[in-house]
C-alpha cells in the first residue's frame, strides 16, 4: 500500500470496526450508512451500532429533547427500515415515539425508555386502540417512564392493561406477567402513592428488576422498610434487583412519636436490606423522610437539610437544599459540598 495515498477505507474491516465503535453509534449510522460503499454499509450494520438507539438529547439544564428533525427524518425514511431487525432497545422523547415506532417493524424490540411522558401519551399510546398495542402486548419486557410533570398514575394503571392482552388469551387481564423490568419516576400528592402506584406495581408479579424514584408530597406517614416489604416486595417473588429513592413529606403533627434515622433504618434491617440509607429533615412544620438504596443511583435530590449523610453522590447533578444558615459555620459548608 502506498502510504502517501492511504485512506480510511483502506484499513482492514477489523480495524474499521474498532475505530467506529469509539464513536457514537447514532452519529455513525446517520453519517456513514448509505454513502455508496457496500463494504462500509456491511460494517455499520453490525449489532454494535444497531442494537440500542438513543433518540434523545439532554441539555445543560437537564431538559430532555428529541434529536433534530433533519436527523430524525433520515432515520425514519432511510435508516430504521434497514436495521429494525437488530434493534432491541429504543430511548425516545415521548412526542417523537409515534414517528419512530411507525417507521419500521422492530421484531426484536424488548426495551423501551420514554422521557417527557404526559397524560396524553399514556391515554393515546398505552390504550387498547393504540397503533403500538402489539408491541406492548407481545414484545416489551423492560419499560421505563420518566416525566417532569405530575403524570396521572391512575390513567397509566388503567391503560397499561394493553400490554397484557393476547389475541388468543385474555385471562388474567389485571396482571402484567410479561413485564420483567420496570422503572418509574414520578411525584405523588397526598395518597396517590397508595391508591395509584402500589396497585400498578402489584400487577407486575414477575418483575426481576425494579427502579423507583418517587417523591411523596403531603402524605400522612413515611414510606419505610416495613411498608416497602409488605406493599411491594412480597408481591414480587422473582425480584432480584431493586433500586430506589423515595422521599416522603408529612406534617409534624402526623407523627405520633419521635422517630430517628435509626428507627427508619431498622425497618429495612428487619427485612434483610443492609445497603440502605435513611435520614430525616425537618423543614418548618414538615418532616421529610429520605430512603434510598446504595449506592445512590439517581441524578436528583431535593429537600435536603442540615442533616446530610457522609457519603459520595456520584450521579447527582441537581440538588434542592433547605438549610438553617444560623446553625452552620463556613467550614461546615465546605465539608458539605465536598461530598457532592
Amino acid at each position: 500500500m502506498d502510504q502517501s495515498s492511504a485512506t480510511f477505507l483502506d484499513l482492514p474491516d477489523e480495524i474499521l470496526l474498532i475505530i467506529l465503535k469509539k464513536l457514537d453509534n447514532m452519529d455513525v449510522l446517520y453519517s456513514l450508512l448509505d454513502v455508496d460503499n457496500q463494504r462500509l454499509d456491511t460494517i455499520i450494520l453490525h449489532k454494535a451500532f444497531t442494537k440500542t438507539l438513543n433518540f434523545i438529547l439532554t441539555t445543560t439544564t437537564d431538559d430532555v429533547l428529541s434529536i433534530a428533525d433533519s436527523m430524525l427524518n433520515r432515520y425514519c425514511f432511510n435508516i430504521l427500515p434497514k436495521i429494525d431487525h437488530n434493534v432491541t432497545s429504543l430511548i425516545l422523547e415521548a412526542e417523537a415515539m409515534e414517528r419512530i415506532l411507525l417507521a419500521a417493524d422492530y421484531p426484536s424490540l424488548t426495551e423501551l425508555k420514554l422521557f417527557n411522558v404526559t397524560d396524553y401519551i399514556v391515554s393515546h399510546y398505552f390504550a387498547v386502540e393504540s397503533p403500538f398495542r402489539l408491541i406492548f402486548q407481545q414484545q416489551i419486557t423492560d419499560l421505563t417512564l420518566a416525566s417532569n410533570n405530575d403524570i396521572n398514575i391512575l390513567l397509566m394503571n388503567k391503560n397499561l392493561n394493553c400490554t397484557e392482552y393476547r389475541s388468543s388469551v385474555v385471562s388474567n387481564i389485571n396482571n402484567l406477567p410479561n413485564m420483567k423490568c420496570f422503572s418509574l419516576e414520578c411525584r405523588c400528592s397526598t395518597n396517590q402513592y397508595d391508591t395509584h402506584v402500589l396497585p400498578l406495581l402489584r400487577r407486575m408479579s414477575n418483575l426481576e428488576e425494579l427502579s423507583l424514584n418517587i417523591i411523596n408530597d403531603k402524605r400522612t406517614s413515611f414510606v419505610d422498610g416495613t411498608q416497602i416489604n409488605e406493599n411491594i416486595l412480597v408481591h414480587m417473588p422473582r425480584l432480584n434487583k431493586f433500586t430506589f429513592y423515595i422521599s416522603t413529606e408529612t406534617k409534624l403533627n402526623h407523627i405520633v412519636h419521635h422517630l430517628s434515622n435509626h428507627d427508619i433504618q431498622r425497618t429495612f434491617t428487619n427485612i434483610g436490606y443492609q445497603q440502605i440509607c435513611c435520614f430525616l429533615n425537618r423543614i418548618s412544620n414538615n418532616v421529610i423522610c429520605h430512603v434510598f438504596s446504595l449506592p445512590f443511583a439517581f441524578d436528583y435530590l431535593e429537600y435536603i437539610g442540615n442533616r446530610f449523610p457522609s457519603m459520595i453522590f456520584n450521579h447527582v447533578i441537581e440538588l434542592a437544599v433547605h438549610l438553617i444558615i444560623l446553625n452552620i459555620l463556613a467550614t461546615d459548608f465546605h465539608q458539605w459540598f465536598l461530598i457532592m
